[in-house]
C-alpha cells in the first residue's frame, strides 16, 4: 500500500528573532539593497510568526524544528524529521536515507548566533514570549497559544522604512 499525498503536515522552523533579523539585514546588503534595521526586521519576524502559528494551530500533525539544535546535531534532527514524516505518511525511511539527510546540513552556514546567547535587549516582552512559545512547541507541539500583541504603529514604521529604500 502506498501512502497518499501529505496534507498539511508542516515543519515550522524556530530561530531566535535577533538572529533572523540580522540575517535578513545581511541578505539585503548582499543583494545590494538598503539594509533595513534590525528593529524593523524583528517586527516583520513577529508578524510572520504570528501568521504562521494562527494558520497552523488547527493542524494536528506538525513539527517545530529548532534551527540551533538542527545545526548542532544534524543527524539527530534528520532522525526526528524522518520519524515525523514516517508517522505522517505511514512509511519507513531507510537509515541510509536518514544519514544522507543529516549529512546535507552544513553547520558552517549557521552564522548569526548571538541573539539567544546574549539575551538581546532589542527583543520586546511579546517577542520573547512568542519565541519561548515556539521553543516550547519543539517538544510540546500542542502547547497553548498566548497573547503576543504587535506594537501600535508597527506596520507604518516598517512601511516608512521600506519607502526610504527607493
Amino acid at each position: 500500500m502506498t501512502a497518499g499525498p501529505l496534507k498539511r503536515a508542516p515543519s515550522l522552523t524556530v530561530r531566535h528573532p535577533v538572529d533572523i533579523a540580522v540575517s535578513w539585514q545581511q541578505f539585503c546588503a548582499s543583494a545590494e539593497r538598503k539594509a533595513r534595521t534590525v528593529e524593523a526586521n524583528m517586527l516583520r519576524w513577529q508578524h510572520m510568526v504570528l501568521q504562521v502559528l494562527r494558520s497552523t494551530d488547527d493542524v494536528k500533525h506538525r513539527i517545530f524544528v529548532e534551527y540551533e539544535d538542527l545545526a548542532r546535531t544534524p543527524l539527530a534532527y534528520a532522525e526526528r524529521l524522518a520519524s515525523f514524516l514516517d508517522d505522517s505518511l505511514g512509511v519507513s525511511t531507510p537509515s541510509l536515507t536518514v544519514e544522507r539527510m543529516g549529512a546535507t546540513c552544513d553547520p558552517q552556514l549557521w552564522r548569526n548566533r548571538d541573539g539567544r546567547r546574549n539575551g538581546d535587549d532589542r527583543v520586546s516582552v511579546a517577542q520573547q514570549a512568542l519565541y519561548d512559545l515556539q521553543r516550547t512547541r519543539v517538544t510540546e507541539p500542542s502547547a497553548p497559544p498566548g497573547n503576543y500583541p504587535m506594537p501600535l504603529g508597527w506596520h507604518a514604521q516598517v512601511m516608512a522604512e521600506e519607502a526610504r529604500e527607493g
